[in-house]
């Protein structure tokens, strides 16, 4: 086994854009298994094989459409349509003619015949360019040989393995061969790109434990979280990964975020926030600057979200959030996020400080009985003059509201004005009492002629 060179570092995954391929020249037959690991961003496409055309009976492949649509599974001219990948999920293959795994499950079973491909085998593409490349990230491929040695059992070996590699000197991405030593570059057009963390240096001529695990049954393999935002990828596998990945087991005992992505202006999306399941509070000023973030899902053991916690997140506009509970939101939480128009504000079960929200652009709010204050200036949007906007208020008894303000829009330059186009939707009585009590408790008199009920069923009137 070859050691990969000094100057390159094995990476956890290559990335192809659609345009990349690795002609490897290798000519698959009937003994030969293939082992693979795979995640897919959209479009399935050419993810591997020998192909020439359809009608040929030495086709060894797997291509396809559209993830989640049918992929194509070929074996010496047998076809099976039956897996269907989904986006950023990753995927354990294996292929032969024992038949076609992912993940363990068998989604194939072929006829054993005796062939050896007529095309040289392709790696994120097929020798056929009536087909595009894929578009996705590969994690390592290896080939295995069935042999039958005379007066001896079956045994089975590796004669190519492929591991992701960067040239430190170059910056050229693709995969080192180890038990030949040789370097596979990109033969079509683009570039290959990569994870961002670095999963080994070349210092020693062994393989990797992930590289190790990879070459077992598919079966064996445990799964890596996929995260869609390569600079997510990077911190948390920084601080709570094992040097290859990181795994849900892995994020489940995190209980404090501390500053590890405070002010940095690359992360555009972080759903898999949602694996911190240990997580109960987001911590004070946790996303504070995180100018292109645009959407993130709270963990669903929140609690709490801290000061300042997404403040200057100029451009997230969702906030998901799949649990049951209530959480608090302290002061500037989600301050100056000018586009933000979704976020589970049913599950505020209680405000502090102020300005939780301001500068928002949501256009319908809606908020459980349980909330009893809504702090000053908690609410301000950034939403123009009379545009519609809907509040949906679940407490039969007023809340405390902090100032007048507190529902108002922001014109700019500090003024502050009511904005004509809100409808405030308190729960229905008969004799109207609670209607009349939201319209002349408090602040809320400010907004005494945009304050209606909601229906007995507690839906919008229509």
């Amino acid at each position: 086994m070859a050691r990969i060179p000094n100057n390159m570092s094995e990476v956890l995954y290559i990335i192809g854009h659609g345009h990349e391929y690795i002609d490897t020249g290798i000519y698959l037959d009937n003994d030969c298994i293939v082992k693979s690991r795979w995640s897919f961003n959209g479009t399935a496409a050419c993810i591997y094989g020998c192909f020439t055309s359809s009608a040929d009976t030495d086709n060894f492949c797997l291509y396809g459409g559209s993830t989640g649509a049918t992929t194509y599974i070929r074996f010496n001219g047998q076809l099976v349509r039956d897996f269907k990948p989904a986006s950023y999920t990753v995927y354990s293959l294996e292929h032969s003619v024992d038949g076609f795994f992912a993940n363990g499950t068998r989604y194939a079973t072929f006829e054993p015949a005796e062939f050896t491909c007529s095309a040289p085998l392709r790696i994120f593409g097929l020798p056929n360019s009536q087909y595009s490349p894929i578009a996705g990230r590969c994690y390592g491929f290896q080939i295995f040989k069935k042999r039958k040695p005379i007066g001896l059992p079956e045994e089975t070996s590796l004669i190519y393995n492929f591991v992701p590699v960067k040239n430190d000197d170059t910056g050229e991405v693709g995969m080192y061969e180890t038990v030949n030593g040789k370097f596979y570059g990109n033969d079509g057009t683009g570039d290959f790109t990569t994870s961002p963390e670095v999963v080994s240096r070349p210092i020693a001529g062994r393989l990797s434990d992930f590289r190790r695990r990879l070459m077992r049954s598919a079966v064996e393999i445990e799964d890596y979280i996929v995260f869609a935002d390569p600079i997510v990828e990077q911190i948390c596998v920084s601080n709570w990964g094992d040097g290859i990945g990181v795994k849900p087991s892995q994020l489940a005992r995190v209980t404090s975020l501390g500053s590890v992505f405070r002010g940095n202006t690359g992360i555009t999306s972080f759903n898999e926030l949602e694996y911190f399941i240990g997580l109960t509070t987001i911590t004070t000023s946790a996303f504070t600057g995180c100018s292109n973030l645009t959407e993130v899902t709270l963990p669903s053991a929140t609690t709490a979200i801290g000061a300042h916690a997404f403040n200057g997140c100029s451009k997230l506009t969702t906030v998901h959030y799949n649990g049951t509970g209530n959480f608090s939101v302290a002061a500037y939480a989600v301050r100056y996020c000018y586009l933000l128009n979704s976020f589970p504000t049913d599950h505020i079960g209680s405000m502090s400080g102020e300005y939780n929200f301001h500068n928002h652009k949501m256009t319908y709010m809606e908020f459980n009985d349980t909330l009893s204050t809504i702090t000053s200036r908690a609410f301000i949007s950034s939403l123009a003059a009379g545009t519609p906007q809907i509040v949906v208020m679940r407490r039969t008894t007023p809340p405390t509201l902090g100032n007048i303000q507190v529902f108002y829009r922001d014109s700019g330059g500090g003024s502050f004005y009511i904005n004509t186009g809100i409808k405030i939707y308190v729960p229905y009585s008969s004799d109207h009492s609670i209607l009349n009590a939201y319209k002349t408790t408090g602040n809320w008199t400010t907004y005494e002629n945009y304050i209606y009920e909601l229906d007995e069923n507690g839906n919008i009137p229509t």
